[in-house]
C-alpha cells in the first residue's frame, strides 16, 4: 500500500489522484496509470473525488458512472474550460447537416409513468486498477493459388 502525499491543489496544475483532497474536481483524468488522459476531456467537463480507499480512489466521472482507479493515476485540477459551447446557435438545419449531425426522428412520446418507475439496481463500481492484456488476434491463412490453381 502506497500513501500519497496531501497536496494543496492549483486549479490547473496536475496532481496524483491520491494526493488530492475528496470532493476536488478534476479534469484530464487518466483510468490505467501512464496511459494518458482518456476521460473529462471535453470542453465544460469534469469529474468529483469521492472517496479513498487502500490505494486506489474512486471518482464520479460526468456520465455519473463511479470507476475505481489507482492513487497514482494523474488528473488536473478544476473544470475543462468553455462550458457554454453548447448554446452557440447553429443557424440552418443545412448548417448541422454540414458538421456531421444528423436530424432527429419525427416520432416522439412524453413519457408519463402510465407503467411506473422503473428502479433498477446500481451498476457495479469499475475497476480499472488491474490492466487487462489485449486479446492476441488469430488469423487463417491460406495459401495462395495461381490462376491456374497450382501453388507457387
Amino acid at each position: 500500500m502506497e500513501i500519497c502525499v496531501a497536496v494543496r491543489a492549483y486549479e490547473g496544475d496536475t496532481y496524483a489522484v491520491g494526493a488530492l483532497p475528496i470532493g476536488t474536481v478534476v479534469s484530464s483524468l487518466e483510468l490505467i496509470e501512464g496511459h494518458g488522459c482518456r476521460v473529462a476531456r471535453a470542453a465544460g467537463c469534469c469529474a468529483t473525488i469521492l472517496k479513498k480507499e487502500d490505494a486506489s480512489v474512486v471518482i464520479q466521472l460526468p456520465s455519473k458512472l463511479q470507476v475505481r482507479v489507482s492513487s497514482k493515476c494523474l488528473a488536473t485540477v478544476g473544470r475543462v474550460s468553455n462550458p457554454q459551447w453548447i448554446k452557440i446557435p447553429w443557424g440552418t438545419a443545412g448548417a448541422t447537416r454540414d458538421r456531421g449531425i444528423r436530424p432527429k426522428s419525427g416520432l416522439w412520446h412524453r413519457k408519463d409513468g402510465y407503467c411506473g418507475r422503473k428502479i433498477h439496481p446500481a451498476k457495479p463500481l469499475r475497476n480499472y486498477l488491474i490492466p487487462t492484456e489485449p486479446k492476441l488476434l488469430e488469423f487463417a491463412f491460406q495459401p495462395l493459388k495461381r490462376a491456374n490453381g497450382l501453388l507457387k
